[in-house]
């Protein structure tokens, strides 16, 4: 995906275009700006955000998951995939992160970001709630 003309196409919760950050591994994954038909200045804005702070997006995340898990499974955290990405345009640069892990395959692990800023973290709909 080239980030000047991103592909989006519909999906049943908004917007969606496929994105492959790095910094969270080689697959790509969905980013879906909720409820909305077009993507519009703020959504383009924050995916370049995201582009371009993901090695600090990755790291604050994975600090956080290892500290969610620590106190709320007594558990260490032994692996986190990155499976969804949701815009949340009604604020720049808002954006969730949903992420699988064998620790609570069936609840993952959400998060909710303002910039580089951790708001939430939580199970899997913190991410798009």
């Amino acid at each position: 995906m080239g980030f000047q003309n991103p592909d989006f196409y519909a999906d049943d919760e908004g917007i969606t275009t496929d994105l492959t950050l790095p910094a969270f591994g080689a697959q790509a994954v969905q980013c879906t700006a909720l409820e909305c038909n077009v993507a519009d200045e703020n959504i383009r804005e924050t995916l370049a955000f995201l582009i371009h702070q993901q090695h600090a997006i990755f790291a604050k995340a994975i600090i956080e998951a290892q500290n969610y898990t620590a106190r709320i499974y007594s558990a260490a955290l032994s692996d986190l995939t990155l499976i969804k990405i949701y815009l949340l345009p009604q604020e720049q640069r808002c954006f969730g992160l949903l992420f699988s892990t064998k620790i609570d395959p069936e609840h993952g692990i959400g998060m909710k970001f303002k910039g580089c800023d951790l708001t939430k973290i939580g199970s899997a709909e913190t991410a798009f709630l």
